[in-house]
């Protein structure tokens, strides 16, 4: 009996590790976002952007279906301040649900922000790198690289 539950108390131990969040700017070709679903299968994707771009996220909610990923839950934040300090602040906010933070992006602002609010809250980060010949098809994973 002991056993069994110890077993099963270590199973649970190791599922709850498994449930990563992860917070990233937008980069519109969804490479990017792909790339980190492919790389971390993360339960819950926080996605900040300027703007709302909540439905230029469905190619890639069908394509993960398709190919049988978990489809995170994607939470969309906008980043409209332009006030440096506004946004480390909201980033703080989504900085201490995250596990990783990702500060690669098309916004240069949200980025940095990221990476203040990363660095400050001793954060893991990481980048995507691309790679050039998925200008054709932005569904292949690209390299993940960790930051220290």
């Amino acid at each position: 009996m002991l056993r069994t539950s110890a077993l099963v108390r270590r199973f649970i131990f190791e599922w709850n590790a498994q449930k990563v969040a992860v917070v990233t700017p937008f980069e519109s070709t969804l490479n990017q976002l792909y790339s980190l679903v492919h790389y971390y299968n993360p339960e819950t994707l926080y996605v900040v952007a300027e703007t709302d771009v909540s439905g230029s996220l469905e190619p890639l909610k069908k394509v993960l279906e398709k190919e049988g990923m978990r489809v995170p839950r994607i939470f969309m934040v906008q980043m409209r301040s332009l006030d440096l300090g506004d946004c480390v602040r909201i980033a703080e906010d989504l900085v201490l649900k995250a596990g990783i933070v990702c500060v690669s992006g098309d916004s240069a602002v949200t980025c940095v922000a990221l990476t203040v609010a990363a660095t400050k809250l001793k954060k893991k980060m990481c980048h995507v790198v691309p790679i050039s010949h998925q200008l054709k098809d932005p569904f292949q994973v690209s390299k993940v690289v960790t930051v220290d």
